[in-house]
């Protein structure tokens, strides 16, 4: 079942700084609402709102991401073991052919720690382990070579960018930039959304009093039409004005319909 929601005409007395927070009713229930409820709902449930939010998230996370390239960075390479294995032909004159089984197996490992520097350039220190080993079959003679190849290496660099934009720094600064800019969006987003919400609330406020004034004045024209009638019919006033009041009536009926309609546009809004 849709939630019928009801725009209370009573007002709290002064803006309050902060939303009120949001009244939770059941499904089917009839739930009366003040200005101050009103914009809450608007800030905490509307797709507008959402959207501000989302995006004002997202240029904070761009801001920790670029202050994150600031930090130390690791980086791993691992070679799996790299296992290969051929067969191969050599031929020696008045014999047969003889054929040799090789095989190798490659194991190694890179570890690099970076530190970006505030003039983008960066400083790193590689360790590296690497080992292989290798093996031959004699087809000949029926024996296994093998051979093991193991070393370590540590090695230290200097990345520094010369004649060319800190891209660190500007990257930091575009981050910083965009966010202060979804900042103020949200902030502006916040106000013209609470200026719709009240806007649209004393127009509703506005039509539901114009429909109790135009019904008062059609009680009045009502109340007036009878007494000229009755005049009328006791020759105490011309037939003309006893018209006149009829012509009376049915503009405050007309008049009493556009204002329930107005009310309902207003309601819809």
């Amino acid at each position: 079942m849709m939630l019928k929601l009801i725009l209370s005409l009573m007002l709290a007395g002064g803006a309050a700084a902060q939303p009120a927070p949001v009244p939770t009713v059941a499904a089917g229930d009839t739930l009366l609402l003040g200005l101050e409820e009103a914009i809450a709902i608007a800030l905490e449930g509307s797709h507008f709102a959402r959207t501000l939010e989302l995006n004002l998230a997202g240029s904070q996370y761009e801001v920790e991401a670029a202050r994150g390239r600031f930090g130390t960075q690791a980086r791993l390479a691992v070679t799996a073991p790299d296992l290969q294995e051929r067969v191969q032909g050599e031929t020696v004159p008045g014999e047969l052919p003889r054929y040799d089984s090789y095989g190798s197996q490659e194991i190694s490992a890179d570890l690099t720690l970076s530190q970006p520097l505030p003039t983008d350039g960066a400083l790193s220190l590689t360790g590296r382990i690497f080992h292989r080993e290798d093996t031959v079959y004699d087809n000949a003679t029926g024996a296994d070579l093998e051979q093991k190849t193991m070393f370590n290496s540590i090695e230290l660099s200097l990345d520094q960018p010369l004649l060319e934009p800190n891209g660190l720094k500007l990257g930091l600064e575009r981050a910083e930039i965009s966010h202060r800019l979804s900042r103020r969006a949200f902030l502006r987003g916040q106000l013209d959304l609470q200026y719709e919400v009240t806007s649209d609330f004393f127009a509703l406020m506005r039509a539901q009093q114009e429909v109790v004034i135009a019904r008062d004045a059609l009680e009045q024209q009502s109340a007036n039409y009878d007494i000229a009638r009755r005049k009328f019919e006791a020759g105490l006033i011309p037939e003309v004005e006893s018209l006149q009041m009829e012509v009376d009536l049915a503009e405050a009926r007309n008049e009493l319909l556009g204002r329930e309609s107005d009310l309902a546009l207003a309601a819809d809004m």
